[in-house]
């Protein structure tokens, strides 16, 4: 689990942001001793549901995007030593675009407390570092610099890095400058415990996007049959829930070959060429899904595409949670879900609180609807807010209003992210206008 997120000089975001997800001492609503809106790692409380809410471009979706750059920065592998990186320092300034750009974070891993940071510019990391941290020590595992003169990285590595001297040494010679340590380890046949779990967590437990490309079909068709049974049950249970008709799916796979005669053709032809790469083995399975509704009438199928937008969020919403509480991930969604009903939004948030160990889910976005759940967690809302020099942070309230039970927190919400103003300047604005027709009139 992700204890802290740190951020500077990316996109909006100038001054470093700490995102943390430590829960205060707020008791939880919850009757039974079982649910918990955090989890317990060492001495710390980490919540396990947070949302992000403030007004169109106060940074939300930079902020996620951030999480996917350093993702993408820790685990991928460059395929060439002067490939540039994914660099978008803050440009509302004379300096920034010139300074480097770092993330960090502070993780936990079987219960052991790791602190990661990396900063880097377009074309090289100029530092990285792992460490962990044992009471009030941090022990380090790696230390990576660059030599600006030799264009070089070095690395130094410690005990805990669990690598013999030559392995650290053929290590140092595959990190290059535009290449994480972790990345270049995990392309290297070494074993280190330590650096393989840190690879491991970024890759496989950090999830964005959660497929929100993905067809619908192919998500449900996910695992073994017995996951999949699994999630066909929860699905229509929830569907149950909330009064919905829908008592069965189907998915259906449709096997779809190109003819041999365009294949032969599309290295010749631009156009074909890329209806080609649309397949695999020259074959590809494409899946559709048919619900099937319960009616006083008997039972009706229905395409997917009858379905309501809805009906279909809530759905990959499910899926989705199912999934990362299967497999400990901490999850980062931007403006979903969209369209679920404000209650069947609330029994979604209750059911992952209750059953949820070890994983975290971030939702950003507009829709405020969840503010009237009874159980919710003041902590667990964060405002992000813009200055007048554009510069994104978390909105912190001094006087700790937030956690007062005696105020309203949709309220509160509103009037902090400023999301309560804009009904205002667009009376303001109408106003103006209407006076502008009325002189024109006159003349």
């Amino acid at each position: 689990m992700i204890e802290s997120i740190y951020i500077k000089n990316y996109l909006s975001i100038k001054e470093e942001m700490e995102f943390s997800f430590i829960s205060t001492r707020e008791k939880d609503k919850f009757n039974d001793t079982y649910s918990s809106w955090y989890e317990q790692c060492g001495d710390k409380k980490l919540s396990k549901l947070v949302f992000v809410l403030g007004n169109n471009a106060a940074g939300k979706t930079n902020f996620i995007n951030a999480v996917r750059t350093m993702r993408q920065l820790v685990v991928n592998k460059p395929t060439e030593r002067d490939e540039s990186l994914e660099y978008m320092p803050f440009l509302l300034d004379s300096s920034s675009r010139f300074e480097v750009t770092t993330f960090g974070v502070v993780f936990y891993i079987n219960n052991n407390r790791y602190i990661y940071k990396i900063s880097y510019d377009e074309d090289v990391i100029h530092e990285e570092s792992l460490s962990i941290s044992r009471k009030s020590r941090e022990i380090p595992v790696y230390n990576r610099t660059f030599d600006k003169i030799r264009h070089l990285s070095k690395v130094e590595f410690k005990s805990e890095c669990e690598l013999s001297r030559d392995e650290q040494y053929l290590l140092q010679r595959q990190t290059t400058a535009n290449t994480s340590v972790l990345a270049s380890f995990w392309a290297m046949n070494l074993s280190s415990r330590v650096l393989k779990d840190c690879y491991l967590l970024f890759r496989d437990k950090i999830g964005l996007d959660f497929g929100e490309d993905e067809n619908l079909a192919d998500i449900l068709a996910k695992g073994s049959r017995q996951e999949q049974s699994r999630l066909k049950n929860d699905v229509l249970m929830f569907l149950k829930i909330i009064n919905s008709n829908i008592c069965d799916y189907k998915i259906t796979e449709h096997k779809v070959s190109l003819p041999r005669s365009i294949r032969e053709k599309s290295g010749k032809f631009e156009l074909l060429d890329e209806i080609s790469d649309l397949f695999t083995m020259s074959e590809r399975v494409i899946r559709t899904i048919t619900f099937y509704h319960q009616t006083d009438e008997g039972v009706y199928p229905l395409d997917e595409e009858m379905e309501s937008d809805g009906t279909l969020s809530l759905i990959r919403l499910i899926a989705m949670t199912q999934t990362l509480i299967s497999k400990g991930m901490t999850v980062f969604i931007d403006e979903q879900p969209a369209g679920i009903h404000e209650q069947a939004l609330q029994y979604m948030i209750s059911c992952y609180i209750r059953l949820s160990m070890d994983c975290q889910l971030i939702v950003a976005g507009q829709d405020t609807s969840f503010l009237s759940y009874d159980k919710l967690r003041r902590d667990s809302i964060r405002i992000f807010k813009k200055g007048d020099d554009g510069n994104t942070y978390i909105f912190k309230d001094g006087e700790n209003k937030l956690f007062q039970r005696n105020v309203n927190i949709r309220n509160f919400v509103f009037d902090k992210s400023d999301l309560g103003d804009i009904d205002e300047e667009m009376e303001a604005l109408i106003l103006k206008y209407q006076e502008a027709m009325a002189k024109r009139k006159r003349l």
